[in-house]
């Protein structure tokens, strides 16, 4: 933790525990509602922006694509001075065709494997490196061929040193395009993403504000918040940091795929958390909190509505008393099915009849009434 910060927009006198530096003044305040109070900050790391895996992807696509020229260049060479036999050739050529196969892939690969990127932007990136990288190669080709002067070329051995000195240039300018598409740019685009990127828990929602060039937020509230699992290989432990899931959804906090769940819908996913541990502690115990109030709410709710409906006091104890066996409320007001309304005491929540399961069931607990 590096710092504290105010609660909320009209308290000072709660801190808020800051992990990471600690954001702008007033960046969280716009989202908060009135009397919601900050109770967590972070701040995510840059390293979790960064992908490590399209790096090495390209890196491998610039050294296949170095080796498919190598054995080019050499077959050249060997085509004039007559060194090689014509399996030798045949053999090279089929290096250079797979070299240079196996180097178009990863480079496509590796422009779209930066998950930090929206979708669209990387399926944007895939299809400027696929067509880009033949066309800047054959055109690079083309045009040096065509601009060899007329008689610069006065034997077999200059022409063969001409060829290869024109298939090099083609590699270092069809790198450097490779390497500006799918390095440069997805990295300017991880900078920002992580340069607007702020997680928050409040005591009554967890909050992330994130976005390219503008800012934009998801949430949820933290009573539905079911689990909260962390995402730790082996370099983002190294480095101190851990992605969290917080789990929206029974069952749906899969640490292995964070960016799965939050996509579809089923939680948000922190990236490049500092002290994930002690974060998804702090976390818990909001939660924690969270439901015990909410639920609390609820049994007062219930509790006056069915003092409203069956003029007795309620019979089911609070939700921090022992939790007996729910039963029907006895004297309730029937609902428009003509049934008798039945209170779950585990929670105090109205329970609904259900005509498969012959009988009531609450549908917080999914338990029998």
């Amino acid at each position: 933790m590096s710092g504290e910060i105010p609660a909320g927009p009209e308290s000072t006198s709660l801190r808020a525990q800051a992990f990471g530096p600690v954001p702008p003044t007033g960046l969280f305040r716009r989202y908060l509602t009135p009397g919601e109070q900050l109770r967590v900050t972070v701040r995510p790391k840059l390293a979790a922006f960064v992908s490590v895996p399209a790096i090495v992807i390209v890196g491998l696509s610039v050294a296949l694509y170095a080796l498919g020229i190598y054995a080019a260049t050499s077959a050249v060479t060997a085509a004039v001075t007559g060194g090689w036999t014509a399996a030798a050739l045949q053999s090279a050529l089929q290096i250079v065709g797979f070299a240079f196969l196996a180097a178009w892939i990863l480079a496509i690969i590796g422009a779209v494997v930066w998950f930090q990127a929206p979708r669209w932007v990387r399926a944007i990136l895939g299809v400027v490196v696929g067509l880009g990288l033949p066309y800047v190669f054959f055109t690079t080709v083309v045009l040096n061929i065509l601009n060899i002067r007329p008689g610069s070329i006065n034997s077999a051995a200059s022409a063969a040193s001409t060829l290869n000195g024109i298939l090099w240039l083609s590699f270092a300018e069809t790198s450097a395009f490779l390497v500006l598409i799918a390095l440069v740019i997805p990295l300017l685009l991880s900078l920002l993403a992580w340069r607007n990127a702020y997680y928050a828990l409040t005591d009554r929602r967890v909050l992330k504000v994130g976005g390219l060039v503008g800012r934009h937020s998801r949430e949820a509230r933290l009573d539905m918040v079911y689990d909260v699992s962390i995402n730790e290989g082996g370099l983002a432990r190294s480095l101190g940091y851990g992605d969290l899931v917080l789990s929206t959804s029974p069952g749906s906090g899969d640490p292995l795929s964070p960016a799965r769940t939050e996509r579809k819908g089923l939680g948000i996913a922190w990236y490049g958390v500092p002290q994930a541990d002690e974060v998804r502690q702090v976390a818990h115990e909001l939660m924690e909190g969270a439901r015990r109030e909410s639920q609390s709410a609820q049994y007062a709710q219930m509790a006056s509505a069915y003092q409203a409906a069956s003029g007795g006091a309620y019979p089911g104890p609070p939700p921090s008393a022992p939790r007996p066996m729910p039963t029907a409320a006895p004297g309730a007001a029937p609902n428009r099915m003509g049934l008798s309304v039945a209170i779950c005491s585990r929670c105090g929540t109205a329970a609904g009849y259900s005509s498969e399961r012959g009988g009531f069931w609450c549908a917080n607990c999914n338990a029998p009434v």
